[in-house]
């Protein structure tokens, strides 16, 4: 079977949380999610039903689910990128459209979504939100948005040294760095 709990062993919390999320895994594989923004529709996993008997020291477990409702995805939105192209951010995502909602493409994609390093901020990383996700119901039950949201670090970096140097006299370094360029849209100029 898929659970680490079985007959003969030793009933612990750490099996059962691990049971937890394979059995929440294998279903949002299938696309029963279980997320806090799913209110009638979500999986979720209920406390188990225990039945002890003291004589033997032994206690008969029956894990209890809601399976909710198989979803599809409607639409892969972006929201809070105001300076990354759209295009950009949607090779990260491997969530498509029309596809059954599958719960280790959406953690992959928001991997890859905080892996390109365009929505960190290590200058202020307690005012800053890291990407996150939520779905969104449609007016049809079997459907879902997803929305992956973010919020821009430090993007661009600036910087103006100087200095005199005996040799060669007064010189000046400019730097630039922009963590989300994209090489096929060069700009035209210096400041566009």
């Amino acid at each position: 079977g898929r659970c680490m709990l079985s007959p003969g062993q030793l009933f612990e919390k750490l099996r059962l949380d691990a049971d937890r999320e394979d059995l929440r895994d294998f279903f949002g594989a299938l696309g029963y999610l279980s997320h806090p923004s799913l209110r009638n529709a979500s999986w979720q996993f209920l406390e188990p039903e225990l039945i002890f008997d003291v004589e033997n020291k032994t206690v008969d477990v029956t894990y209890r689910i809601v399976q909710g409702r198989q979803l599809k995805i409607r639409e892969v939105r972006i929201s809070g990128a105001n300076h990354t192209r759209d295009r950009v951010l949607r090779r990260e995502i491997t969530v498509q459209p029309g596809e059954i909602a599958d719960m280790k493409e959406v953690i992959r994609s928001l991997r890859r979504l905080t892996a390109t390093g365009y929505f960190s901020d290590d200058r202020r990383p307690l005012e800053h939100n890291e990407p996150t996700y939520r779905f969104i119901a449609t007016d049809d039950p079997e459907w879902v948005d997803i929305e992956f949201i973010v919020e821009e670090g430090r993007v661009v970096d600036f910087e103006i040294a100087g200095g005199v140097d005996s040799n060669n006299g007064i010189f000046g370094l400019l730097s630039l760095q922009m963590r989300n360029f994209d090489i096929t849209d060069v700009p035209s100029g210096f400041f566009s």
